[in-house]
This record gives C-alpha cells, sequence and structure tokens, in this order.
C-alpha cells in the first residue's frame, strides 16, 4: 500500500510540476527552470511534517478555504527522514493550472514534536511561512520542500487551499 501511495503522490507531483517550477524559480530568486525542476525530482518524498493552520485556520478536516488575493500564513512544522530539522522549508501550493512557492521561517518552539518523534533536536522545528500570493480560484494541494541534513527531501501535506 505504501508503495502504491508513493508513485500515486510522485506522478500527481510530476503532473503538477512545469507550474510549480516556473513559480519557485521567481520565488527563490535560484537558477534556470531545468535545474529547479531536476532538484524537484530528485527530492525523495521522505520529509516529516504537518501543516497545523492557515491563517489561524485549523486543517483538521484537510482543507481550509480562503479569498482570492487574501494574505496567507501557514503555521506547522517540518524535519528530514533522519529527524533532524530542515535547513529551509518551503511552502508550495499548487494545481494542474499554476503554483505558487513561500519561503517559511523556521526556528518554532514545537516541544510536542520531539517528544512525539523521541527525537530532542526537534523542539524548535516549526515554523511559519507568510506571503500574499496572487492565486486564481481553485483547490490547490500543499506540499513542503525541505533542505534536510543529507538531501533535498518534499513532504506531502495532504492538505489542500480551496480559493474563493
Amino acid at each position: 500500500m505504501l508503495v502504491h501511495d508513493e508513485r500515486r503522490i510522485e506522478m500527481r507531483l510530476r503532473a503538477l510540476l512545469p507550474f510549480g517550477v516556473l513559480v519557485l524559480l521567481q520565488a527563490c530568486g535560484q537558477g534556470r527552470s531545468d535545474d529547479i525542476r531536476d532538484k524537484v525530482l530528485a527530492a525523495p518524498e521522505k520529509g516529516l511534517c504537518a501543516l497545523d493552520s492557515l491563517n489561524g485556520k485549523d486543517f483538521g478536516g484537510g482543507a481550509v478555504d480562503v479569498r482570492a488575493g487574501e494574505a496567507l500564513t501557514f503555521v506547522g512544522w517540518a524535519a528530514d527522514s533522519n529527524k533532524k530539522p530542515p535547513s529551509t522549508v518551503t511552502v508550495v501550493l499548487q494545481n494542474d493550472k499554476t503554483g505558487v512557492a513561500v519561503e517559511g521561517k523556521l526556528g518554532a518552539a514545537r516541544a510536542d514534536v520531539a517528544q512525539s518523534l523521541n527525537a530532542p533536536e526537534l523542539a524548535n522545528s516549526g515554523f511559519t511561512a507568510s506571503a500574499q500570493p496572487a492565486l486564481g480560484g481553485g483547490s490547490y494541494s500543499v506540499v513542503l520542500l525541505l533542505k534536510g541534513s543529507s538531501r533535498d527531501e518534499r513532504c506531502d501535506t495532504r492538505r489542500t487551499v480551496n480559493v474563493r
């Protein structure tokens, strides 16, 4: 079952990748789009993460509704597969038409994560990511890109942002 889910996630990300790559290029100020596409495709689905809230609204049901043009503030936590805090976290919202990347600020206290994962080094694994992206109406899946301790990784939050 896990292998099937990983293949499904990889196929979904590959289908959405062309739209997110251009935005990642602009948002991150990094090299050519081919370089970024290769980097994202090379990042295995290994990271650990949770997206807790968007604009103070709990993701308890898996989705949060926002208005087009509204400023967005994501709160969550992230760790690489070695249970180490990543050096960077990028929140990527994408659908079949477009995508945006929002750089996160790491270091928020998350004693609950450290205790739950039995990893004291994750005591400050929380992050916030804020931006006012130009998103059109529709549903956007949310994926985190992590710069891990040994490699880049991605984490599918299994959360959705519905823009109205």
